[in-house]
C-alpha cells in the first residue's frame, strides 16, 4: 500500500545502553536458532549451539531483550548435575522432562517452547570495556505473565536477526550491550532467592 501521508523522518543520535541490574526476571522465550560456534576445548573445531532470545515481562523492562548463548545441543547428566540445556528446558517446562520426552526430544522440540515464560536469574560481567548481562540460573515460573503477542515477538525476532547481522559486520555494538537504562537502587544476590 503506498504511503498517503508526507512526514520528516528524524535522525536519532547513537544512545548509550545499561544493563539490566542484576536479579531475578521474568521473560518469555521468543526465539531459539542454532550457530556454529568453535568448540570450547578445540577452536578448530565447529559445533552447533542453540542461542535463546527472551524478552522481559516485568515493567519497567518489558520487551528487554535477554539472550543466552551457546547452549549445548546434547542433554546430559554430569558430576555437577544436568547441563545448561537440560536446566533450561525443565524451566520452561515447569517441570522435570519424562522418559517419553527424552526419547522424543529433538531440536523442534525445543522450538515448540517458544512463546513459554521463564525466571531468569541475571547478574553482570565486565567484558572489555562493556558491562553486559548474563544468565546465572533459571527456574519455573510461579503463575504466568501477560504474554507478548504473537506479532510482537515476530517483530522482535526479525529486530534482533538485523541487530545480530550488524554487529557480526562490524557496524554496531553487540545487541546484549544495546539496552536502555534502567535505574534500580537495592542490591540483590542471586543467594538472597528463597526457593
Amino acid at each position: 500500500m503506498p504511503i498517503t501521508e508526507n512526514f520528516s523522518i528524524e535522525q536519532e543520535e547513537a544512545k548509550e545502553f545499561q544493563p539490566l541490574k542484576a536479579g531475578i526476571y521474568q521473560a518469555q522465550l521468543i526465539d531459539v536458532n542454532v550457530e556454529l560456534n568453535p568448540d570450547y576445548n578445540d577452536k578448530s573445531v565447529m559445533v552447533k549451539n542453540f542461542t535463546f532470545l527472551f524478552a522481559v515481562l516485568e515493567e519497567p523492562n518489558v520487551g528487554r531483550w535477554i539472550t543466552y548463548r551457546f547452549i549445548p545441543t546434547t542433554l546430559y547428566v554430569g558430576k555437577k548435575g544436568k547441563n545448561k540445556l537440560y536446566k533450561l528446558v525443565e524451566a520452561l517446562l515447569g517441570s522435570e522432562l519424562t522418559e517419553d520426552q527424552i526419547k522424543k526430544f529433538d531440536a523442534y522440540f525445543v522450538g515448540n517452547l517458544t512463546g513459554e515464560q521463564i525466571l531468569l536469574g541475571l547478574n553482570t560481567k565486565i567484558s572489555g570495556e562493556n558491562t553486559i548481562n548474563v544468565i546465572d540460573a533459571v527456574y519455573k515460573i510461579k503463575a504466568p505473565l501477560t504474554p507478548i503477542a504473537d506479532i510482537d515477538r515476530k517483530k522482535m525476532c526479525e529486530d534482533y536477526a538485523e541487530a545480530q547481522k550488524k554487529w557480526k559486520q562490524g557496524k554496531v555494538e553487540e545487541v546484549d550491550e544495546k539496552l536502555p537504562v534502567i535505574q534500580q537502587e537495592d542490591d540483590f544476590k542471586l543467594t538472597d532467592i528463597p526457593y
